[in-house]
């Protein structure tokens, strides 16, 4: 585990009982899907920044286009939980440096 894991929030009070709650999530996604959403926030709190989350499968981070907000996504087949982080840092040249995102909030998750 990382030494100053990612903070997670969330944008929903009910996003958060029901990703917090084993059985609320395998209520709503069924078995499966809530091993993978539960997966997936392993790993984002494992990790020291976004940066750390693998880009391959099945984690697929990636950042969102086409969104005039900063907004990423892991994959938790068939669904991706989608997520921005608190405070966006970036570089000198207008790119997000991923190393310096170290809290996010997860806003939704969708199916893909």
């Amino acid at each position: 585990m990382a030494e100053d894991p990612v903070d997670i929030y969330f944008k929903q009070l009910e996003l958060a009982r029901v990703l917090n709650s084993g059985e609320q999530l395998k209520d709503c996604y069924g078995v499966k899907t809530a091993r993978q959403i539960r997966l997936r926030l392993a790993v984002l709190r494992a990790v020291a920044c976004v940066a750390d989350v693998p880009t391959v499968a099945p984690d697929r981070f990636r950042q969102l286009e086409g969104s005039s907000r900063l907004r990423f996504s892991v994959d938790a087949v068939p669904f991706c939980i989608i997520f921005e982080p608190i405070e966006p840092r970036l570089k000198s040249r207008g790119k997000v440096d991923l190393r310096k995102i170290t809290s996010v909030t997860i806003l939704e998750i969708v199916e893909k």
